[in-house]
């Protein structure tokens, strides 16, 4: 759960900042928000989420970071997800919490995807959902997805289910990154991205290149 740390401030990104900066705002008052983030590879995506992360962290927010990972057309199911599970594992200060949740053992101890039939995957989706429901009563949580360009078929159904239950759980804000300039036509991300920006509490933010003096 820990961030990168930077010996240089944040240039030109004020607009952006400010955007993230009020749902995480809008979140901790109880209204929860995902946005996607979009822009080209190295345009500066993670950086900015960094910064974000860090001033979450700062006014006493949960923040947990999830990556997915190139692994081919397969990959591995749920990846960002058990990382993200394994980070709050690993924290004394959850451990009550998720002993609550069945789901979360039955997601990390897996080797492969655990939900082979459609009962199995709506168990597993709901607890999930609920133990981040839990979490973010307590304390304001933040969940970043870092290179959803990369997610696998399992990850994208579940965040499709997290963020398709009509309203986000309160004080739950959610920031997905992914490269704009991967999605090819009949890449697989494309529909999901179509759906979810349809969704109330659902917006994309559109990371461009610097310009020319602030690069300078």
């Amino acid at each position: 759960m820990s961030q990168r740390s930077f010996g240089s401030p944040l240039i030109g990104r004020d607009d952006e900042l400010g955007r993230l900066a009020g749902v995480l705002e809008r979140a901790r008052n109880g209204n929860g928000q995902a946005v996607l983030v979009a822009g080209d590879a190295g345009v500066g995506k993670t950086r900015l989420l960094d910064e974000v992360a860090a001033r979450a962290a700062g006014v006493g927010a949960t923040v947990v970071v999830g990556h997915c990972v190139d692994l081919g057309d397969v990959g591995l199911p749920y990846l960002p997800f058990t990382e993200i599970l394994g980070a709050l594992a690993s924290d004394d200060r959850f451990s009550a919490v998720l002993a609550a949740h069945p789901a979360v053992e039955r997601l990390l101890g897996a080797a492969s995807d655990p939900s082979r039939d459609a009962d199995a995957r709506l168990r597993l989706f709901e607890g999930v959902a609920g133990l981040f429901a839990e979490l973010a009563a307590a304390a304001p949580l933040l969940l970043i997805l870092e290179d959803l360009h990369w997610a696998d078929q399992s990850s994208r159904d579940l965040l499709r289910f997290l963020l398709s239950r009509g309203v986000l759980p309160r004080r739950l804000a959610v920031l997905a990154s992914y490269r704009a300039d991967d999605l090819h036509r009949r890449h697989p991300l494309r529909p999901l991205l179509a759906e979810l920006v349809r969704l109330p509490g659902v917006e994309r933010l559109e990371v461009r290149r610097l310009a020319d003096a602030e690069v300078a």
